[in-house]
């Protein structure tokens, strides 16, 4: 990825500040390499166990490179100094977000110029999403396995179990990392980055979250005979995630604390 001068930005948790691509010493990539480590390989085997009996097994892996990853999920120019989306956050449970009448709304927040080194403190009031981690290093992936056992008892009837399993690593999110943390008294003096003066949302564009899915499958056929045939199937499973969607957590600053039943 690479972007013209000012044509893309991201933010650096460390100081508080927007860097604009291009520009002095921020790199046009801002940072993000391509990945060219991914191996993805597919396995089958069969197995004749018995003249009536099959044993079939399967494994594969899978990388998504678009649409769900931090790379691409998170496109750096919805982010400052192209895009400023406002937000304006209420000091405590009981008060107002902003004062005055919802049909003017709050005034709009500063859009200080791009420094020489390509650096401006980010305003309060001015979302913003960062890379966590360097994209290159985690990848979204998924892994997917089964093992069958398949019986034939008549030419015409045959019955089958498998397990089928999956899992989702690093899968795209973006929590908020300056949401308060729980306590008493006033929220902003217990966000992350209220030493820079920031009560907005900041959010991780991060390859952080998981899934898993494990099934039993059963399946009966009997194929047409003396005018009767019919399919059998039944499948008990389990999903497991963090969230839906990559965002929606009871508590952003502990994603694993929403891991639970999916759906």
């Amino acid at each position: 990825m690479a972007a013209k001068p000012g044509g893309a930005g991201t933010f650096d948790p460390s100081t508080g500040e927007v860097m604009a691509a291009c520009i002095g010493s921020v790199p046009c990539s801002l940072g993000i390499k391509a990945y060219n480590a991914g191996f993805a390989p597919r396995l089958g085997l069969a197995y004749q166990l018995r003249p009536a009996t099959i044993v079939r097994a399967g494994f594969g892996q899978s990388y998504n490179a678009s649409a769900l990853g931090a790379v691409f999920g998170q496109s750096p120019d919805y982010d400052p100094p192209i895009t400023n989306g406002q937000q304006e956050n209420q000091p405590n449970i009981y008060a107002s977000a902003f004062p005055g009448s919802l049909l003017t709304g709050p005034p709009l927040p500063p859009n200080p110029p791009v420094g020489a080194n390509g650096r401006y403190p980010l305003p309060d009031g001015i979302n913003v999403y960062y890379f966590v981690d360097p994209p290159s290093s985690y990848r979204t992936l998924a892994e997917f396995w089964n093992l069958t056992v398949q019986h034939q008892f008549r030419p015409s009837l045959t019955a089958e179990v498998a397990y089928v399993g999956n899992v989702g690593r690093h899968l795209y999110t973006n929590p908020n990392t300056n949401q308060a943390v729980p306590g008493p008294g006033d929220l902003d003096p217990r966000r992350r980055f209220f030493k820079f003066g920031l009560t907005q949302g900041i959010y991780a564009a991060c390859n952080c979250d998981n899934s898993s899915y494990h099934a039993l499958q059963a399946k009966v056929q009997k194929r047409v005979s003396n005018g009767l045939d019919f399919l059998l199937t039944y499948t008990y499973s389990k999903a497991m995630t963090n969230s839906e969607g990559g965002y929606g957590y009871s508590d952003n600053l502990n994603i694993r604390g929403d891991h639970g039943p999916a759906g």
